[in-house]
């Protein structure tokens, strides 16, 4: 639970991999003159075995970020792949992935973020009729608070900023961004908008938290939040 900004990203059936290598790596290396913590190297699906994928609980500030890491980031990069090209339950997009043909990129926003992807696999309908390139992913930046809310906004637009590079490349991209910057461009309400989350959040978590105690909840990001029970009085605000 927490604010996320879900975005989908399309290219046609007619662009070559070559020019979709070079969309991807035009992101990445924009990536790197945003805020974020961290950028992977590009890299495309390997045939390493996903055993070899690293713990899910293992931050992404602790992978190899040089070239030496590059099957660390395959396999990572394998692993969104996989969740992208099977269909779910209740999917109504009709079609399935190519994960042989994944190639893309992590980023870690800042502390107490989500991990994002950006990438492009093939997909096909469910009759084989390739529907072009595709990709999807959902990142949590409500915790960025945890810090500050300056720190949040910074997180939160760099990802909306890396997005807006996207679209003036000629990705079809689509959001839905659960804070509204993405349509509406306003850092204040951005803060206010966290603001609400977080206090939401506490309101479902503060019982919990006062039966067991803080300190059984140290590994629920709202228990990062400085200082948490303000957040129950409506108090919250930002703090540098």
């Amino acid at each position: 639970m927490g604010l996320t900004i879900h975005y989908e990203l399309r290219l046609p059936t007619s662009m070559a991999e070559d020019d979709v290598d070079d969309i991807v790596a035009a992101l990445q290396a924009y990536a790197r003159t945003l805020p974020f913590e961290h950028v992977s190297p590009v890299t495309s699906v390997s045939d390493q075995p996903l055993w070899d994928l690293p713990p899910s609980d293992r931050p992404l500030s602790d992978l190899p970020l040089d070239t030496s890491g590059a099957d660390v980031w395959s396999s990572c990069l394998e692993g969104w792949a996989m969740l992208i090209a099977e269909p779910f339950d209740e999917d109504e997009r009709g079609f399935t992935g190519d994960v042989t043909t994944a190639r893309g990129f992590l980023v870690n926003p800042g502390e107490w973020c989500e991990t994002a992807t950006v990438g492009f696999l093939r997909c096909a309908n469910t009759i084989g009729v390739p529907l072009g390139w595709y990709w999807q992913c959902s990142c949590k930046t409500q915790y960025a608070s945890n810090i500050s809310g300056a720190f949040f906004v910074a997180c939160h637009t760099a990802v909306v900023a890396l997005l807006d590079r996207a679209v003036r490349l000629g990705v079809d991209v689509t959001v839905e961004d659960e804070t509204d910057y993405w349509e509406i461009r306003d850092e204040a309400r951005l803060i206010r908008q966290v603001g609400s989350g977080n206090r939401l959040v506490e309101r479902i978590a503060g019982p919990f938290v006062k039966v067991i105690g803080l300190e059984a909840c140290d590994e629920a990001p709202i228990a990062g939040q400085r200082p948490f029970t303000r957040l129950e009085t409506g108090e919250w605000e930002d703090e540098d």
